[in-house]
């Protein structure tokens, strides 16, 4: 089952288990994908969320994101779409290039990085003038939320109450 609304799809997945006890259960599991989505601008900078899996060259080109910090552990590979062989990356100059950052962050853990690592990321994304950023994980919740939560608390003053409220919003 699949239900569409504008920023993202949700799947609900059923299956059966075999319990311990021999009989068959009921499972469902409810996945969401989100498309990019604008949580906020931090400064000149439009910060977005999304689902790994959502995001494509398509999808990044029309938001006009620049850079992808991608904390799934597993990359997008969306750099060089032409790999593999060295006489064909020429034709790389004709596709639309996002760079990438990939947090070593597992699912369910804390971001090794610390407020230096938030304000450091800031800066660079200023110095080299990145109009826009998607932060990503595998979900689109969890670590996403956070990382933008991390970025914004790190470079402004803004209270935590109104940053955690902007990004649930989104």
């Amino acid at each position: 089952v699949k239900i569409d609304t504008k920023d993202k799809t949700t799947s609900l997945l059923e299956f059966k288990s075999h319990s311990n006890d021999g009989k068959w259960q009921n499972y469902s599991v409810v996945r969401c994908v989100h498309s990019p989505s604008l949580v906020f601008k931090l400064g000149e900078i439009d910060v977005y969320a999304a689902t790994k899996a959502r995001l494509s060259q398509v999808e990044l080109k029309a938001h006009d994101i620049s850079l992808v910090l991608n904390a799934s552990l597993t990359s997008l590979n969306i750099n060089n779409p032409v790999s593999g062989s060295e006489r064909f990356v020429d034709l790389n100059q004709y596709t639309y290039h996002t760079e990438e950052i990939h947090l070593n962050w597992d699912d369910g853990s804390s971001f090794a990085g610390g407020v230096d690592f938030w304000r450091a990321l800031y800066k660079k994304l200023v110095e080299f003038e990145l109009k826009a950023v998607c932060f990503c994980c595998f979900g689109g919740h969890g670590r996403t939320s956070t990382a933008i939560a991390a970025l914004a608390l790190s470079v402004s003053d803004t209270k935590a109450d109104d940053v955690i409220d902007a990004i649930r919003a989104h």
